[in-house]
């Protein structure tokens, strides 16, 4: 993302609901054999409080998450990258 285009308000950002549990799924689907590629466990964890839900701009946060985790695979040589998502109620 780049953060001058979206201090100088050029950015415009969406407000829709989406299913971030369906968006890390996938992403888990797509970087698993990435992982495995490398002999790294992939694992991805919800606990009981998430929210399934979400209203915001689910370009920008897949676009994070894929940086975190392709970031995450590049820079782990031995060992897991765990994904874990918690909420509270």
């Amino acid at each position: 993302m780049d953060f001058s285009e979206i201090e100088a308000d050029k950015v415009e950002f969406e407000d829709n609901s989406f299913d971030l549990k369906e968006l890390l799924n996938n992403l888990y689907n797509e970087f698993k054999p990435i992982a495995v590629e490398n002999s790294i466990t992939l694992a991805l964890n919800f606990d009981d409080h998430f929210h399934q839900y979400w209203l915001g701009d689910v370009t920008r946060v897949k676009q994070v998450l894929i940086n975190i985790i392709s970031n995450a695979l590049k820079l782990t040589h031995q060992g897991s990258v765990d994904i874990n998502i918690s909420g509270s109620q």
